[in-house]
């Protein structure tokens, strides 16, 4: 939303445009939820320097939370999984203890189960970065179609590049 709003104060505040027309960016039906909102913005810098700062508070108002329920997520998980695995391995022979070095234990019960939590984070991660996607992407279709297929044409290029200096800091 944030480029969204710069385009808002060129096109209908520095360019004087009527905001009649603004409403064709927004004519795509994922896109009408948005006209009430950014409607007033329209009017004036200040207007549209709220829209921004409203904008801006609530998606680090919202990363707050998602990082909040992330860790405490994460916590819970690990927590439960080390008392069900301890509680699991007290039930193991004597023997098995006298033959298993404490260190190769020690290892799966916390550096395994420790290493949890970075998969979970990963995994929400690609939800929300995989969702901010095509939600861009949306946005800049509605936009201007010829654009988007500029831009989406570059990122195999990317890709690439990104690919061979990869394979090559792997290496060294």
């Amino acid at each position: 939303l944030l480029p969204l709003t710069s385009k808002i104060f060129f096109d209908y505040i520095l360019l004087q445009r009527d905001p009649s027309t603004a409403t064709g960016i927004f004519s795509a039906w994922y896109l009408q939820w948005l006209i009430p909102i950014i409607q007033p913005a329209f009017s004036s810098v200040i207007s549209l320097v709220i829209l921004i700062l409203v904008a801006g508070g609530i998606t680090a108002v919202l990363e707050l939370v998602q990082s909040f329920l992330s860790m405490r997520f994460n916590q819970e998980i690990t927590y439960r999984l080390q008392t069900a695995l301890f509680t699991h391995v007290l039930r193991f022979p004597v023997s098995y203890f006298k033959n298993t070095q404490v260190g190769y234990l020690e290892s799966r019960l916390f550096g395994d189960v420790g290493a949890l939590p970075g998969l979970i984070s990963q995994m929400i991660s690609l939800i929300t970065t995989t969702f901010f996607l095509f939600f861009s992407l949306s946005i800049v279709l509605a936009i201007s179609i010829p654009l988007t297929l500029i831009s989406v044409s570059v990122i195999p290029v990317l890709l690439l590049i990104n690919w061979f200096f990869t394979t090559r800091l792997r290496s060294l």
